[in-house]
């Protein structure tokens, strides 16, 4: 066996072992190396053996169980703990109930047995609030399972205001609160209450603000509520600062959230370019595969990628090249037959000087539509002006745009848009300074340049500053190009000659 699979068979050995170490170190130790399965494994066989801490050891190893979906194995551990007058013990028992529940829902349905199994749960969190007195934590605990697993939304609410009269700045009861004051809200909205709705909102919004400042930084539940109170009410650039939030905050980011409010804010007929693009940014700030990944599952690819391509357009209004290119990177490397994005895309390159990757762009635009003639002309301007290679095929490219803009006007069932754009899409290859010939005549459709340009050799790469630089006074930027696409690419400056 190689290193590495004995490494792979064997986690345990990653995990810094003292021979000092009580049994639950070494259980917490593996728990924070992933090695859930091995800390059950060295607790059950403590348990087995008795003595000090067993109460810690027990109530670990049925939390562990819980988790690893064996909730009657945790009530097995607890029963044999014989602790019934510990608030813990009453609270892991009933976390496993409830689990038990949730495996009975997943077979049966909304059964007999798993309405049972719901109020044992139950009880033993009010047991628990019992023993405890005065403590919080099993208050707040029995509140979570009134309010979304017996929707008392309203007796909730009530309870933990009263609880913050005498401890207002408790970050749990302020988060207790502002979820149960969604419920509030959305029953007061649903009910056509506008004036109760808006209090609630306003209230519960407070709230949770105040646990992200109360709680520890780690604590991601208040933001994921933010969003949802956000989204809501239609506040999008909110909404998606607060599921930013929550990415930061998460060990291993979960980019699920973002990706939806991305699509959601890009395609919805109230659109929020800000606030898609922040969300595409903050995703690809992390993992640009993981954007890509999730646009390959998009039944229709287009038409989401296209739409998420367009939240770039405030990156590039201020002109931050860098923070679009790359969002549009992670969306083309998904292979979308979208000739605008890819345009987009190698305008983008362009004006960050990558001009082999705009060369690949423009030439994946005429694989997708051999008949863009202005694709042509772009990736030929690429070649010409400023790689200063293959010259020969950049004439050739020249050629073939004007080539097809000619016929493609002689068209007569050609649409008035295609009409008007197709003669501006010839003009940047037929103005080229390599291009130069006679003027054609008035009527004409370049009959003269035709001529002249069978003898023509394309001249060496134009100086810095004669205004063939991508991105000037021509149509390179993004927005509506001269053939209708977003973006001008090189075009935009050798159409200035």
């Amino acid at each position: 066996m190689s290193l590495l699979a004995l490494v792979l068979a064997v986690p345990a050995l990653l995990v810094p072992i003292r021979p000092d170490d009580t049994p639950l170190e070494r259980a917490q130790a593996l728990v924070k190396a992933g090695d859930s399965a091995g800390a059950i494994e060295v607790l059950d066989e403590a348990l087995a053996d008795g003595g000090p801490g067993s109460l810690d050891v027990g109530l670990m190893l049925a939390g562990l169980q819980i988790g690893a979906g064996d909730p009657q194995g945790a009530l097995h551990v607890l029963d044999e703990l014989k602790a019934n007058d510990d608030a813990r013990v009453c609270s892991t028992r009933g976390r496993a109930y409830m689990a038990w529940a949730d495996q009975i829902y997943a077979t049966e349905g909304a059964s007999e047995d798993m309405q049972l199994m719901l109020a044992d749960g139950r009880a033993q969190f009010e047991r628990a609030v019992e023993l405890a007195g005065a403590e919080l934590g099993p208050q707040v605990e029995l509140g979570y399972v009134r309010l979304y697993r017996f929707g008392e939304a309203d007796d909730v609410h009530a309870f933990a205001t009263q609880a913050l009269v005498d401890h207002p700045d408790d970050g749990e009861l302020l988060l207790l609160r502002g979820c149960a004051g969604a419920y509030v809200y959305w029953n007061a909205k649903q009910g056509g209450d506008t004036a109760a709705a808006d209090a609630s909102w306003t209230a519960s919004v407070t709230d949770l603000k105040k646990a992200t400042q109360k709680l520890p930084r780690e604590r991601i539940e208040p933001w994921g509520q933010l969003v949802w109170f956000y989204e809501d009410r239609g506040m999008a650039v909110d909404a998606v600062e607060a599921a930013v939030a929550v990415v930061d905050r998460q060990p291993e980011p979960d980019f699920s959230t973002l990706y939806r409010l991305a699509v959601r804010y890009a395609t919805d007929p109230v659109k929020s370019y800000p606030a898609a693009g922040r969300a595409l940014e903050r995703i690809v700030a992390s993992s640009a595969r993981d954007l890509t990944a999730r646009l390959r599952q998009e039944q229709d690819l287009v038409q989401i990628a296209s739409a998420l391509g367009v939240s770039i357009d405030p990156y590039v209004k201020r002109q931050d090249i860098g923070t679009a290119r790359t969002i549009l990177q992670a969306i083309v490397a998904a292979d979308p037959p979208a000739p605008n994005l890819w345009n987009d895309y190698a305008f983008l390159c362009e004006q960050a000087s990558r001009f082999e990757e705009a060369c690949d762009a423009y030439q994946k635009i005429i694989d997708i539509d051999p008949n863009n003639a202005r694709a042509y002309n772009d990736l030929g301007s690429v070649l010409h002006n400023f790689l200063n290679r293959d010259l020969d095929r950049a004439k050739e490219l020249y050629q073939k745009c004007i080539d097809l803009a000619n016929e493609q006007l002689l068209d007569e069932k050609l649409t008035k848009e295609r009409r008007d754009v197709l003669p501006r899409a010839r003009t940047p290859a037929r103005d080229n300074p390599a291009n130069r010939a006679p003027a054609a005549s008035a009527g004409g459709l370049l009959e003269g340049l035709l001529e002249g340009l069978s003898g023509l050799n394309l001249p060496e790469t134009p100086a810095e500053g004669d205004g063939s630089a991508a991105g000037g006074e021509g149509e390179g930027s993004t927005g509506t190009g001269d053939d209708g696409s977003a973006g001008g690419g090189a075009a935009g400056g050798t159409s200035n000659g």
